[in-house]
């Protein structure tokens, strides 16, 4: 995942010499880094045919309850923690 600077480096900057009659502008701090992200979750799925033409399902997506975790440039710069939540679905199928 590419992410976006500290705040406080997107600040533009001006250097001025005292010893020559010299001045530059830039902003070296705003440069883009990738950044880890690490996540995993449990999913499972059931289906029972109980007639030629009728299925049930059951879905379960996050089981484990799993977060999200995103680092920036560096394990030691923790970015975000993304809580999706458990998600459990049932379906019925027809056939006609």
């Amino acid at each position: 995942m590419l992410t976006r600077p500290n705040v406080t480096d997107s600040a533009p900057r001006i250097t001025v010499s005292t010893d020559a009659p010299t001045a530059s502008g830039d902003n070296p701090q705003f440069v883009p880094f990738l950044a880890t992200e690490v996540d995993g979750s449990l999913d499972g799925d059931f289906s029972v045919r109980a007639t030629e033409q009728v299925t049930f399902s059951l879905e379960g997506v996050n089981l484990a309850g799993a977060r999200q975790y995103a680092f920036d440039d560096s394990p030691a710069r923790f970015g975000e923690s993304i809580y999706y939540g458990r998600t459990i679905l049932f379906g019925v199928r027809a056939a006609f």
